[in-house]
């Protein structure tokens, strides 16, 4: 599936600050932001400082220019892993970083200290789907899980059975429909299994209405996982003829 660049354009203008938010229903991996301020109307000097905040509010990153003499522009920009060749919060070097509590502290001798909280991180999460999986009469078989789109946080080397890559806490969203029809009465088990030391099973458990009709199956659930877990998710036919099914939608998200 191909990785399209979209631009968001058309943000609004006025005076500083200036936000964008994103809505509930996008879901994007951010490359870049860049913000132009016009200091003709300052009142002194100013520093330009482009921020980027979680849902909650907490401050994830910022961009610091250097001090602008009022009257004058400046043009500042974020992007993952940019590296700022000026400052306008301070000089010197990191000199410590420890981790307490769930935070992470970073101490600059010359400077102020900032705490950056773990709740103000956030993952990415993998989009999958599978090949359609034909399921024998009274049998069960797993699907192939196929990578669509966002983060890898699943090694497909084994694709009936991925692994974790990293060690943490995991949300899985799956969401799986019969391409042919149950018969009236007929039943099918949908199971993900995350395959940690203490195997959980997530089950949702389907009965063909009359008549006979496509079923849809959704599972979802967290737990901690540690690299090279595996996960499965199956499908168990109690139909009396073949039925197949296919995985439409999975989320794979590590929450912390």
């Amino acid at each position: 599936m191909a990785v399209e660049t979209l631009e968001i354009a058309s943000l609004p203008s006025g005076g500083a600050p200036i936000s964008y938010t994103v809505s509930g229903d996008q879901v994007f991996d951010l490359i870049g932001v860049r913000a132009v301020f016009d200091g003709t109307g300052a009142g002194g000097n100013f520093l330009p400082c482009v921020q980027i905040k979680s849902a909650a509010g907490h401050i994830l990153s910022q961009s610091i220019g250097s001090s602008v003499t009022a009257g004058g522009s400046a043009d500042v920009s974020f992007a993952p892993f940019l590296r700022s060749t000026g400052g306008g919060g301070g000089t010197g070097t990191i000199s410590d970083i420890t981790s307490t509590d769930g935070s992470v502290t970073i101490t600059n001798p010359t400077g102020p200290t900032t705490d950056l909280s773990a709740h103000g991180i956030q993952f990415a999460a993998g989009y999958y789907n599978s090949n359609s999986l034909t399921v024998g009469s009274g049998s069960s078989a797993n699907f192939h899980i196929n990578h669509v789109f966002g983060a890898t946080p699943l090694n497909l080397a084994t694709p009936f059975a991925p692994t974790i890559v990293t060690t943490g806490v995991y949300a899985f969203t799956v969401d799986i429909q019969s391409t042919t029809n149950l018969a009236a009465g007929r039943s099918s088990d949908a199971v993900l299994s995350l395959n940690t030391p203490q195997v959980t099973s997530i089950e949702s458990y389907v009965t063909g209405p009359t008549g006979g009709a496509l079923v849809a199956f959704g599972l979802a659930g967290t737990s901690l996982m540690s690299a090279g877990d595996n996960l499965t998710v199956s499908m168990g036919n109690f139909d009396t003829v073949n039925v197949t099914y296919q995985i439409i939608a999975m989320t794979v998200q590590r929450l912390t």
